[in-house]
């Protein structure tokens, strides 16, 4: 990250650059979707890319250990 900021002076901060890595994704995403399907709430973003995919690894643990 620091290589980017210095890359392009002025355009990136330490801030801009994490929103990037963590969500810039799944919003423009959103974006995407919004356009086909009307619109998104952010919470949508957030559980798509934060709290379903955990849910989704502790129900495959869960299964494969009762097999």
């Amino acid at each position: 990250m620091k290589q980017k900021m210095d890359e392009e002076p002025g355009k990136w901060t330490w801030k801009t650059l994490a929103w990037e890595v963590s969500f810039a994704n799944i919003m423009h995403l959103r974006d995407r979707l919004a356009h086909a399907f009307g619109s998104f709430p952010v919470i949508w973003a957030y559980m798509m890319k934060q709290f379903i995919p955990h849910v989704i690894l502790i129900l495959f643990a869960n299964f494969r250990i009762r097999e």
